[in-house]
């Protein structure tokens, strides 16, 4: 997955989550569904706060690198975490977005179209507009 960019339009799926929200805790099983209605279940601290960063920062794609610190770093800052031991591997991140892409969950890109996601202060409009 070097060398590609990774982008997933899933949100929390409420409804099938054990709490209704994300809850990273071990154990705690939480569903993530895109807007077609693909979606994915596991359990993993590591992997929900990982399609956490994704959704968060949809439409915008992440390296792994990028994506792996922002989920260490919503792990790092859970207070339900504090002092337990929690699974902290870059490749079961890896392993969890090769099986969301085959559940149609995630997409890999090789290039970050030009965009931003927030209007600034002062937008400005193309010429072509």
């Amino acid at each position: 997955m070097n060398g590609l960019l990774i982008v997933s339009p899933a949100k929390l799926d409420t409804e099938k989550s054990e709490t209704g929200q994300v809850d990273l805790s071990p154990g705690i099983m939480c569903s993530f569904q895109t807007p077609e209605g693909h979606s994915i279940s596991t359990n993993r601290p590591l992997t929900k706060a990982g399609f956490m960063a994704l959704a968060e920062s949809w439409p915008r794609a992440l390296d792994l690198d990028t994506l792996f610190q922002a989920a260490i770093q919503r792990l790092d800052t859970d207070p339900k975490l504090q002092g337990k031991p929690v699974h902290r591997d870059r490749s079961t991140l890896a392993g969890a977005l090769l099986r969301g892409y085959v559940a149609n969950l995630v997409e890999f890109r090789t290039w970050q179209g030009d965009f931003v996601s927030k209007a600034s202060e002062h937008p400005k409009a193309s010429p072509l507009a």
